[in-house]
C-alpha cells in the first residue's frame, strides 16, 4: 500500500508544479503583453489637412468640445499628424490614439495654462515621439495643456504637439482597414 501511496504522491507533486509553472507563465504573459500595450503601436498612419470629425448623435457639448479643438488645431497651423493607434489593455478592445503634429518653436499656449509634465508618466507619449524622431530621455518634462477635452489631453514637447484620445470599441480591432475606419472616427482628411 505504501507504494501505491508514493506514487499518488508523486503524481500529485507533478501535478502541483505543472499548475505552478502554467500560472507563472500565464502571469508573465499578462506582463508582457501589458507592457507591449503602453510602448507599440498596433497601427500608424499619417493624415495630410485632416479635420475632428463631428459624429452623428454626439452631445450638443461634445460637438462644441470637437469645433473647439478644431481651432485649436486651425489657430496653430497643425496641417498635418502622424496618428498612432495603442492597444490600450491586453484583455479589452480599449484603445489609445495619439496624434502628433508640429507646432512653432515660438509658439505661445500661456493662454492653456501648461503645467510640467513628466515624460516617464506616459509611457504611450514617450514612444511616440521616439517614434517620431524625437531623443527623449525618461527624466525629461513635457507640457500638459490644461485642455482637457472629453477625452483629449493636449502635450508640448520640443516642436511636437501630442493629442491623446482613449476610447473604447466593442471588439478588437484585427484588419488594417478596420483600424482606419476607427481612427477617422476622430480625425480624417477633408477631402475624403
Amino acid at each position: 500500500m505504501s507504494k501505491i501511496g508514493n506514487i499518488i504522491k508523486k503524481l500529485l507533486l507533478c501535478f502541483a508544479v505543472f499548475i505552478a509553472v502554467f500560472f507563472a507563465i500565464g502571469i508573465f504573459f499578462l506582463f508582457y503583453n501589458s507592457y507591449r500595450c503602453t510602448r507599440v503601436p498596433v497601427y500608424k498612419t499619417v493624415m495630410t489637412d485632416c479635420k475632428v470629425v463631428q459624429q452623428e448623435g454626439q452631445s450638443k457639448g461634445r460637438t462644441e468640445m470637437n469645433q473647439e479643438l478644431q481651432k485649436f488645431m486651425d489657430n496653430f497651423g497643425i496641417k498635418t499628424l502622424n496618428c498612432f493607434l495603442f492597444q490600450g489593455h491586453p484583455q479589452r478592445p480599449v484603445y489609445c490614439i495619439l496624434m502628433v503634429g508640429d507646432v512653432p518653436a515660438n509658439a505661445d499656449f500661456s493662454e492653456y495654462a501648461p503645467k510640467k509634465y513628466a515624460l516617464k508618466s506616459n509611457k504611450r507619449l514617450f514612444s511616440t515621439l521616439k517614434i517620431c524622431g524625437d531623443d527623449p530621455r525618461e527624466n525629461e518634462f513635457c507640457l500638459k495643456l490644461e485642455y482637457c477635452l472629453f477625452d483629449t489631453w493636449v502635450f508640448v514637447y520640443r516642436n511636437h504637439i501630442v493629442f491623446e484620445i482613449v476610447t473604447e470599441n466593442p471588439t478588437f480591432l484585427q484588419r488594417d482597414e478596420k483600424k482606419q475606419a476607427f481612427l477617422e472616427q476622430y480625425i480624417a482628411p477633408r477631402k475624403k
